[in-house]
């Protein structure tokens, strides 16, 4: 079905709905259609881009010129017209021409754009509402393999290093590795408390307090300790 076909099934709708509600209304022939006149994109994580399409159509009449669509003053920065324009744009009887709009928020909060589209029809302002909410992406679930992951880079980085002389370093520091796997193992089981009960004793083995003592040190302690802290709230430990 192309184009013409789609257009005057759609105005043919339109119009029969519009005569239901209201009969005595006729369609104006020289009438710009513009649907929808309202948008919300809704919630948009940051970094993210979001798009919608109006659509412009022409009733039974004359060709429409629209001379021009922008945004009105004091419209959120955050809208943007992605479709390529070059005006007069000349619309002809039973066909539609496509408006894509993106939003793209650059920060958190609710954004509003007044999309204003100028043509010589009987209608020759038609204002589109645009909204949008900007909001901080969720940050991705903390999982054992990253932990592991962190621990190995800190180890060959020398931001991570067992605590203890001799051998005793290398022993506590391959023992917590094996904690940390261990409870890899048990989530993959389904044995969450049990996993989280070794995750707690991970922790306090690098959470920097002085009782029970940390079995590694370094830099990195920190943020090893902060991993496997996400990870039990990832899993409702207690």
């Amino acid at each position: 079905m192309n184009k013409k076909i789609l257009a005057s099934v759609f105005l043919f709708i339109l119009f029969s709905m519009t005569m239901l509600t209201n009969p005595p209304l006729i369609w104006p022939g020289a009438m710009l259609v513009v649907f929808p006149t309202d948008h919300d994109f809704g919630d948009v994580e940051l970094g993210t881009s979001d798009t919608t399409i109006i659509t412009l159509l022409v009733g039974d009449g004359v060709p429409i010129e629209v001379s021009n669509i922008y945004f009105k003053a004091g419209s959120s920065v955050d809208f943007s017209i992605i479709t390529e324009l070059n005006f007069p744009l000349v619309i002809y009887p039973y066909e539609f021409f496509d408006l894509t709009i993106t939003f793209s928020p650059s920060s958190s909060g609710d954004w509003l754009a007044i999309l204003v589209i100028e043509s010589n029809a009987d209608n020759p302002l038609v204002e589109v509402t645009l909204r949008g909410v900007g909001i901080e992406a969720e940050p991705a679930p903390m999982t054992i393999e990253e932990i592991l992951a962190f621990f190995d880079e800190s180890v060959i980085e020398g931001t991570l290093e067992g605590k203890g002389r001799g051998k005793l370093a290398l022993v506590r520091l391959f023992v917590l590795r094996k904690m940390i796997k261990r409870a890899g193992k048990l989530i993959d089981r389904g044995r969450i408390r049990a996993a989280c009960r070794m995750l707690m004793r991970a922790y306090k083995r690098c959470d920097g307090i002085r009782r029970p003592p940390d079995f590694v040190k370094g830099e990195a302690l920190p943020e090893l300790a902060s991993m496997i802290q996400q990870l039990r709230s990832t899993l409702g430990c207690n």
